[in-house]
């Protein structure tokens, strides 16, 4: 299983990035990235605007994979 808490970037008043994103993955239980920044939006974003809500997009690299339970919630 997969626990990911995910931390939106922070936009200042004219909507530039002032703090990226970061991100915490726990698989199975175990820490493997704690608080990592996030460079910026990647290949598969719907656009560039990484202070706008979107679709959460779930990509296996190398055929078929399936997921189930999966629970979305807010944080802040």
């Amino acid at each position: 299983s997969f626990d990911v808490h995910f931390m939106a970037p922070r936009l200042d008043a004219e909507g530039k990035v002032a703090q990226k994103a970061r991100v915490t993955v726990y698989h199975n239980g175990v820490l493997i990235h704690e608080n990592v920044e996030i460079q910026g939006v990647t290949g598969i974003a719907m656009d560039r605007n990484e202070g706008t809500p979107g679709p959460i997009i779930l990509q296996g690299d190398h055929g078929p994979i399936r997921y189930r339970n999966l629970y979305l919630r807010p944080l802040g």
